[in-house]
């Protein structure tokens, strides 16, 4: 990740909203956020993201170039 910083205190982080789910195989998952704004400001994450080819920091950069939260 390039970068991250606190949003919320201590005492405020245990009443954010939380999803949970199942990994059950090792191929890439790729995520983004669909608000306006938070892609070009790199809010995505990656699970099982490979090293080489199509990598995290790659779909990092398109989402920060995507100019919207709309491009995928």
């Amino acid at each position: 990740m390039k970068g991250s910083a606190p949003a919320f205190s201590e005492d405020e982080k245990w009443y954010l909203p939380t999803r949970e789910f199942k990994v059950t195989d090792e191929k890439p998952h790729w995520f983004y956020c669909g608000q306006v704004g938070h892609c070009p400001a790199g809010m995505v994450f990656a699970v099982n993201p490979p090293e080489e080819g199509n990598t995290f920091d790659k779909f990092q950069d398109m989402a920060e170039q995507s100019g919207n939260g709309t491009k995928w």
